[in-house]
């Protein structure tokens, strides 16, 4: 229970009575909390998060994405891997001739589940056994109000609290790099393969379909369908 709202002058002195219908033994615990912003706490997990380096990420991520998917045809892979593509161009990109079946991926999310808006600072959980990841701030704000699914993983649903966090620089870069071309609306998403080649993905042609308008005259005659009526005499 939070007496807080109840101690109204800090300084003079307070006096908690209970008072008990059964003859048992209880215990009260007083725990003395401090009420920060969640901008504070975010500065603080900040300084003193663990941090996935790049190289290490993309290794995690490839060894992700091999368990997770199943090749049924052997296709031409390339095999240089890693970020750089021999042809030079964006890190971690190449032609999709150079790389696995379309179908052989995973695609990861480069918004936030919880808001759905361009991560800044992408986190998971240690002992989460996903890649994806959601914004640190976002999860940390969410946490500050009271409810029954606090410090609960977006993404798994597992018990997450800020010492178990690690940031991903797999992640990082990409945003980093691509960050202003995420929205909501169109690219929001990066296709990784098992090789550690990735692209960016727009879901812009799915949305698109949900987004059409109904004009006023289309829906008035959907509204106006005469119903054919038919008598049946019995007699």
């Amino acid at each position: 229970m939070d007496l807080t709202s109840y101690v109204t002058i800090p300084i003079s002195m307070n006096r908690i009575k209970l008072v008990a219908q059964e003859n048992a033994c209880y215990a009260l615990q007083i725990c003395i909390a401090e009420q920060r912003t969640p901008l504070t706490v975010f500065n603080e997990v900040l300084k003193s998060i663990p941090v996935i380096p790049m190289a290490a990420a993309l290794e995690r991520g490839k060894q992700y994405v091999d368990n997770q998917t199943i090749c049924l045809e052997h296709d031409n892979i390339s095999v240089s891997g890693g970020r750089h593509n021999q042809e030079g161009g964006a890190p971690g990109q190449q032609k999709k001739s150079e790389t696995k079946a379309d179908s052989y991926h995973l695609t990861f999310k480069l918004v936030c589940p919880i808001s759905m808006t361009v991560m800044n600072e992408p986190v998971r959980g240690q002992q989460c056994q996903h890649f994806q990841c959601f914004d640190l701030f976002n999860f940390i704000e969410t946490n500050s109000f009271p409810s029954g699914r606090r410090w609960k993983c977006p993404c798994c649903d597992s018990f997450v609290s800020l010492d178990s966090l690690e940031l991903c620089g797999w992640f990082k870069e990409i945003l980093n790099i691509h960050g202003s071309k995420v929205s909501a609306d169109g690219i929001d998403s990066v296709k990784m393969f098992p090789n550690g080649q990735w692209e960016l993905v727009s879901s812009s042609a799915n949305t698109n379909k949900r987004k059409v308008d109904i004009l006023p005259q289309q829906q008035m005659k959907r509204n106006k369908v005469a119903l054919e009526v038919i008598e049946i005499d019995l007699d």
